[in-house]
């Protein structure tokens, strides 16, 4: 018996540390931005379902105590200073704050035929959260931007007015690695 466990011990099981969440909230503005860091990757989600367009920004990179990452699109930039706790997106500063359990960003996307609808909505609190639903079809790929609805904290869905329902995953597993 100690020779099986000893054998899965060595087999690649790694005792990986939960990654690390935070959200910061904009002085300025209503964008929020959500950052999840473990020891090898740094992914954030920025929002500002006010803008227009809205802001419907995703980045990664390998983590480091300070980076500077470009969005998926590339036309956001975000600095992040982990050391500082601090963030600045484009020119917006933002104080990132650890995220209590059942806050932070909930993802989600369906494809009904050849419509794909993603959406990223951060709660910071109770009563702060901002979010967008992005909707790209194939016949014109330009994306589509909508303001998301309001949401409560552990909501597994939203619907939205065509019925269109888009699962959503907790917070907790919306970066998941």
């Amino acid at each position: 018996m100690k020779l099986a466990l000893a054998v899965l011990a060595g087999c690649g099981i790694e005792d990986r540390p939960p990654p690390t969440r935070f959200v910061g909230a904009s002085d300025a503005s209503r964008t929020l931005v959500f950052v999840v860091r473990d020891p090898s990757q740094t992914n954030a989600y920025a929002c500002d379902g006010t803008r227009s367009p809205a802001l419907f920004e995703w980045f990664a990179a390998p983590s480091a105590d300070a980076l500077s990452i470009d969005s998926d699109t590339g036309t956001a930039t975000l600095d992040i200073d982990f050391v500082a706790s601090t963030a600045t997106l484009d020119t917006e500063s933002f104080t990132l704050v650890p995220v209590d359990p059942g806050f932070g960003l909930y993802r989600g996307s369906k494809t009904v035929d050849d419509t794909t609808y993603e959406a990223g909505i951060v709660l910071l609190d109770e009563d702060v959260q901002n979010g967008v639903i992005g909707i790209t079809d194939a016949a014109s790929p330009e994306l589509t931007v909508v303001v998301s609805p309001r949401i409560q904290r552990n909501q597994i869905s939203v619907t939205l007015l065509n019925d269109v329902r888009i699962p959503l995953e907790n917070p907790l597993n919306a970066y998941a690695r």
